[in-house]
């Protein structure tokens, strides 16, 4: 994913529709557990491809810690888990008074703004050790950690915090 985005993130402004994006947001879900992780709105295309990527690079290096996995799939287990991922695009519907951006400034949004989004879904989902190896509804392998959702979710902010102080 993180090639993907290094790749296309900034390009993705482009071809946003129905018009090129003027801000870029990345929202995180998983499964309605924990409420999403959304960004503030950012100013260019480079800093979100920035933030979007430092935030993929922390929840990876989070997820490496996980034993368990480690010893139930190997080294490289982390690389096997498949989030779901959609580059979008959002368009305020009315005028967002005071919205907040990235430098933790706040800005005014007209209505028709058109935003590119990086939505991540289909994060990891918690399973006690015990169950990797069994019948599950879900592919172990590249669907399930010990890695709770609370922490994965700070891993990911704190690689946006990272990228923003950058």
């Amino acid at each position: 994913m993180i090639r993907h985005l290094e790749a296309i993130g900034s390009m993705w402004w482009n071809y946003t529709d129905p018009t090129k994006a003027a801000l870029g947001a990345i929202r995180i879900t998983n499964g309605g557990l924990v409420g999403p992780s959304l960004t503030s709105l950012i100013d260019t295309p480079e800093l979100f491809t920035a933030v979007a990527i430092e935030g993929l690079r922390s929840w990876h290096a989070l997820l490496a810690t996980d034993g368990a996995r480690q010893a139930a799939y190997g080294q490289d287990h982390a690389d096997l888990l498949l989030p779901g991922f959609e580059l979008r695009s959002h368009v305020f519907k009315k005028d967002g008074p005071r919205s907040i951006f990235i430098d933790g400034s706040h800005r005014d949004v007209p209505a028709g703004t058109v935003v590119a989004m990086l939505e991540i879904d289909r994060v990891p989902i918690w399973s006690a050790p015990q169950y990797f190896g069994g019948a599950s509804y879900y592919d172990n392998k590249s669907r399930t950690c010990t890695t709770d959702y609370f922490l994965q979710a700070h891993a990911i902010q704190q690689g946006w915090k990272r990228a923003i102080d950058a």
